[in-house]
């Protein structure tokens, strides 16, 4: 049953997605918190939600918070709550999986639901609804009951859990002496700091009477799993010639694995007092497949519009190119490009915005970036300008894709660099990140040219960051 919004009150809702959930690292007790949000209609008060991926206290359970910043505005509001999973953005549905309640919240104080989903329910049983591409979608309703006007207020905060993959070929040589219980091992390192993600051990049950069954036993850092293999040992010598060239096994393998880092980014959709009306989970309209069609629909338009520069009404030039753009999409993405078409700066009634700091590769992911959200082929040199380009024209969603892209691709030859980027553009997040990277490899890079040039062009930088080691 749709459910209709009451316009009579002030209201505020939070989508809030999760990417990647599968990968979510963090232990029983351990939580994972939204990006901070600060609602007008509830008086300029700033909140955030806090999940525990598997639980508190109960490892059956998922539990979600709902907390007030200790820093932020306004007095002791009285609120109700309303909270549940989605499975198709901004379309809830009522059913045994929302929560509602009602409290007094002051600064730093928090509500919370400690057996908000059963994790079997969203990992198994209902895992196309609650995980469709992976992602759990959770709204969060909050108003007031002696609102003063209809207000809605919508935001879409989004939390991006980095995956890494890696594609390997394990080869087992003599494999036609191998024996019972006999362990193969191969050690998956992370390629940029060569830290151990998995250890791959290849054991054969059976012989004699029962078929030879191949193994692959996961461990290191998680509880031992195993996985039987399609085939047998007998199998495999019976195609010899096919799979087992000089005797010799070869898996193909692919290793997906979490980074234990994570992105976020938030954005207002709209304010205003409007009407809205929740359609229920069956609505065709607004299905799941419907939505992902028109999304990519409007995507593929808006690069077709930035492809074909049709309309367009403004040009960015660079040291040595041209490309045609439309101010009312720049500045819907970018506060900055918004300053420069409406305030009385020259670029207002001037069809040429110049761009003399950046080169050509990096405008052209930017502005594909603006009109279709997408970052492609992105390599570490290319991340490290677009990141300055984001800062500049402050498209944070674009920052932060950036930021994590930087963080996880660390090595001793780039982490200087990088040091000097967050430094430089107070990011403290991926400040954090690479001066850890700096302590755990610091033999390699304290010794390093770039560390010596770094010491004398920012000492205090440097020293900062050794100092971190001592704390």
């Amino acid at each position: 049953m749709a459910t209709e919004v009451d316009t009579k009150r002030e209201e505020f809702i939070l989508e809030w997605k999760i990417k990647n959930f599968n990968y979510c690292w963090q232990k029983k007790g351990d939580y994972l918190r939204s990006p901070s949000f600060v609602s007008d209609a509830l008086e300029g008060t700033k909140w955030n939600l806090v999940l525990f991926p598997r639980g508190r206290t109960d490892g059956n359970y998922i539990s979600l918070n709902l907390r007030r910043d200790l820093n932020c505005n306004g007095p002791n509001i009285r609120i109700s709550i309303e909270i549940e999973l989605s499975s198709v953005s901004w379309v809830t549905f009522k059913s045994d999986h929302t929560m509602r309640s009602s409290a007094t919240f002051s600064k730093g104080s928090g509500f919370g639901f400690p057996r908000f989903q059963k994790r079997k329910d969203i990992f198994m049983l209902n895992k196309d609804i609650f995980l469709p591409e992976d992602t759990l979608i959770i709204c969060c309703k909050m108003w007031r009951s002696d609102s003063k006007s209809p207000m809605i207020e919508r935001y879409l905060a989004t939390t991006h859990i980095t995956v890494g993959r890696m594609k390997f070929l394990w080869t087992i040589e003599k494999f036609s002496d191998l024996q019972p219980d006999e362990e193969n091992t191969f050690c998956v390192t992370s390629a940029s700091d060569e830290k151990i993600i998995m250890f791959y051990v290849l054991t054969m049950t059976g012989g004699q009477i029962f078929d030879e069954i191949l193994q692959i036993k996961l461990t290191s850092p998680l509880p031992n799993r195993y996985m039987t293999l399609l085939f047998t040992k007998e199998a495999l010598l019976e195609k010899k010639s096919h799979y087992l060239p000089n005797d010799v096994l070869t898996l193909q393998c692919e290793c997906a694995y979490s980074t234990e880092n994570s992105s976020e980014e938030i954005e207002k959709i709209y304010p205003g007092c409007v009407d809205v009306i929740t359609p229920t989970l069956t609505s065709s309209l607004y299905s799941g497949d419907n939505c992902s069609e028109s999304f990519a629909a409007l995507k593929e338009n808006l690069q077709h519009l930035y492809n074909d520069g049709f309309l367009s009404d403004v040009n960015l030039n660079t040291n040595s190119g041209t490309f045609p753009a439309h101010k009312i999409i720049l500045s819907a993405r970018s506060p900055v490009f918004k300053a420069m078409f409406t305030n009385n700066m020259k670029e207002k009634s001037s069809k040429i915005v110049d761009i003399k700091d950046l080169d050509d590769d990096t405008v052209h992911r930017m502005l594909l970036y603006i009109y279709t959200a997408k970052v492609e082929d992105l390599c570490w040199e290319s991340a490290f300008q677009l990141y300055m380009a984001a800062d500049k024209y402050e498209i944070l969603s674009l920052k932060t894709k950036c930021s994590a892209h930087l963080a996880t691709n660390l090595t001793p030859n780039n982490a200087c660099d990088v040091l000097i980027l967050s430094d430089l553009h107070q990011d403290e997040k991926l400040k954090s990140a690479v001066q850890n990277y700096i302590l755990k490899n610091d033999k390699v890079i304290i010794n390093s040219e770039k560390w010596e040039r770094l010491m004398e062009t920012n000492s205090k930088l440097a020293a900062n960051t050794l100092c971190l080691k001592y704390k």
